[in-house]
């Protein structure tokens, strides 16, 4: 037992986790696609369904947590409204280690959405108003975990972290649109530096 415990401890110390941008199909992408169609995952079963050429055509990028040089996890945002859906497509088939009542425990939500943040800072004109929607399904549930996604976001509401707008069709799915509050959200992310 010991042994086995020392041979975790070794494995993590030599974990390598990194949140990079993405903006082709490799073929760590395409391991990825194939880990979430075995997981139920069909939002990320494939490119075409993660709609990845898609969400780079409309003037977006995507986003990816690397272990070891392994995708775990995998986010885009684009333009949407009048501002940007950030989070677009999120899947993570490795959640980051220990608790969180923020969502921190979401590669996602900790990882990606602040380099998110600055890339959409980037190229805003008025970066002080900027706008970032996130959207969570309030009735299909594509991977089993949509939906308790969705009342995560409820608890966020609580916190001030996001503010629901309601319901809103999504490009044929209807979803509950959040708007994320930026100050608030990097306020308490910058508790979660690690």
């Amino acid at each position: 037992m010991l042994l086995h415990l020392q041979s975790q401890a070794q494995l993590k110390r030599h974990s390598k986790i990194e949140t990079k941008i993405i903006n082709s199909v490799t073929p760590e992408l395409m391991q990825f696609t194939k880990d979430c169609e075995a997981s139920g995952y069909h939002n990320n079963s494939s490119i075409k369904a993660m709609k990845f050429d898609w969400c780079i055509a409309e003037g977006g990028a995507w986003f990816a947590t690397y272990d070891n040089n392994k995708i775990i996890c995998v986010t885009g945002i684009h333009p949407w409204l009048n501002g940007w859906r950030a989070l677009f497509r999120g899947a993570q088939i490795q959640s980051r280690p220990g608790l969180s009542k923020h969502h921190m425990s979401s590669y996602g939500f900790h990882s990606h959405l602040p380099l998110q943040i600055a890339w959409v800072k980037e190229r805003e004109r008025y970066p002080e108003n900027l706008a970032i929607y996130i959207t969570t399904n309030t009735e299909t549930d594509n991977s089993g975990k949509m939906l308790r996604i969705n009342k995560t976001f409820n608890l966020l509401q609580r916190v001030g972290l996001v503010d629901n707008l309601g319901r809103a069709e999504a490009y044929g799915v209807t979803q509950n649109v959040w708007l994320l509050n930026v100050d608030k959200y990097t306020e308490i992310r910058s508790k979660y530096n690690d």
